[in-house]
């Protein structure tokens, strides 16, 4: 019981909803994860990391202990986490339409053998490249 009333086991029980926050994402963000820019998503966790970091000192270390710098910089490294991680999604989520579209231009050329660019594209052709992307059937 005593170890509840320490700093680090105040840190514990305020961060401990995160645990289950990551699983969730760890189930629902693949698909969005695969169609951002790594580069994005690795640059916001690395801030993530870095805020994560500077907040759990300032919660956990005796207050001598700590730079005063360290709130500013944590305040602006979680900044950077936040303002990457929504751009990476926004801009997963405008790739994701435009592979929609491209889903279903290829999967119109698998149903029904058409002109594409001058070439008749043949259902074979297609049909290997909705699989090869990993197309999922379009239905609007």
């Amino acid at each position: 019981m005593a170890a509840e009333n320490t700093k680090e086991g105040k840190w514990r029980r305020r961060t401990g909803g995160a645990a289950l926050g990551a699983i969730a994402a760890s189930f629902f963000l693949p698909p969005l994860i695969t169609l951002g820019s790594p580069t994005l998503w690795g640059l916001g966790g690395v801030f993530l990391g870095l805020a994560l970091l500077g907040l759990y000192n300032l919660a956990v270390l005796p207050a001598g202990q700590v730079d005063p710098e360290m709130k500013w910089l944590a305040w602006i490294f979680g900044g950077l986490a936040l303002c990457t991680i929504v751009y990476s999604a926004v801009d997963a989520s405008n790739n994701s339409i435009a592979f929609n579209e491209r889903c279903k231009s290829l999967q119109t050329e698998m149903l029904t053998a058409v002109q594409v660019k001058g070439e008749t594209v043949a259902p074979d052709k297609a049909h290997d490249v909705f699989d090869a992307l990993g197309c999922r059937p379009q239905f609007n």
